[in-house]
């Protein structure tokens, strides 16, 4: 159960961190677009 959980969380980190990749590619980020990343992360 436990080991589970960790594998979804490193699919999670892993998958935030491929969008700020794919983001950072298209266009460099403003202080807006930073801002807004640090809510997704506080709200996931």
């Amino acid at each position: 159960m436990i080991s589970l959980l960790f594998v979804v969380a490193i699919i999670i980190a892993c998958g935030d961190l491929f969008m700020g990749y794919v983001i950072a590619l298209s266009n460099e980020p403003s202080q807006e677009d930073k801002t807004t990343m640090k809510r997704k992360k506080v709200i996931l």
